[in-house]
């Protein structure tokens, strides 16, 4: 689990879901806010609809998701390894 949302669920991070292609686009500044969103909902395998989630939690799971977006092959069961509750 890399992150634990509000509403209590779980979410892990899985960067297999996207391609290099799409990884590289994240940190394309071209990027539309949609694109981005689609990128990370397909990475935490879950529905995103930006009218739906709430700001709290939206923050939450992008803040989680830049950590290991950056550095995806670190071990979030390693120690200092931090978690949203």
């Amino acid at each position: 689990m890399d992150v634990k949302l509000p509403d209590g669920q779980e979410i892990t991070f899985d960067f297999d879901r996207i391609t290099i292609k799409e990884y590289r686009k994240l940190f394309d500044k071209d990027t539309t806010d949609d694109e981005g969103d689609a990128i990370l909902a397909k990475v935490a395998n879950i529905k995103l609809e930006a009218g739906k989630i709430g700001a709290k939690t939206f923050m939450i799971l992008k803040e989680a998701f830049w950590k290991k977006a950056a550095n995806p092959l670190a071990d979030p069961n390693s120690a200092g390894a931090s978690s949203q509750a």
